[in-house]
């Protein structure tokens, strides 16, 4: 059930983060609102948790609840993180690091990663590439996906019809 998957959550949070009695890490912001651009488009999000150490460390933990996680070369080539780490760089001028963190709260599991300047410009080119390509489609072709369960609009879809029926008023 949601409860017991909740209570689960919460309890491999607390296990992983509580050390000796109390919470050590140094959190400088949760759900940390940014704007950022990148090439000629502006994105926008909140990062989940952003951690920054006296000595320049900078660690930006994405919590999950999904029970499927990442390898870290899928992490590695993620979209999302990417964007947090760019606005990040943005926003501090100094830092020695910059770790990037899944947390799987199900799982218990943390893929952690950094990446190279040359990665970082790699996805950046893939973001601008793919953005592009979304503004320069015409047609877009309703497809099938476990995202159908949280959609508002089966009743316009192509490929569902009907109400929801995980959408209860």
């Amino acid at each position: 059930t949601v409860y017991n998957n909740g209570l689960l959550c919460l309890k491999n949070y607390y296990e992983r983060f509580n050390q000796s009695g109390y919470f050590k890490e140094d959190v400088y912001a949760v759900e940390f609102k940014f704007e950022i651009n990148i090439g000629l488009h502006r994105f926008r999000g909140y990062i989940d948790r952003i951690d920054r150490s006296e000595d320049g460390i900078i660690n930006i933990i994405d919590y999950k609840t999904g029970k499927n996680s990442k390898g870290k070369i899928q992490a590695e080539n993620d979209f999302q993180l990417a964007i947090y780490e760019l606005a990040v760089k943005k926003i501090f001028n100094e830092y020695k690091q910059i770790n990037l963190n899944l947390y799987y709260l199900k799982s218990n599991k943390l893929v952690s990663f950094n990446h190279s300047k040359e990665k970082i410009n790699q996805i950046k080119e893939n973001i601008i590439n793919k953005v592009v390509n979304i503004k320069s489609t015409k047609e877009f072709i309703a497809k099938e996906s476990i995202l159908c369960d949280w959609c508002h609009f089966w009743e316009q879809c192509d490929v569902k019809a009907g109400s929801n029926p995980s959408i209860r008023l």
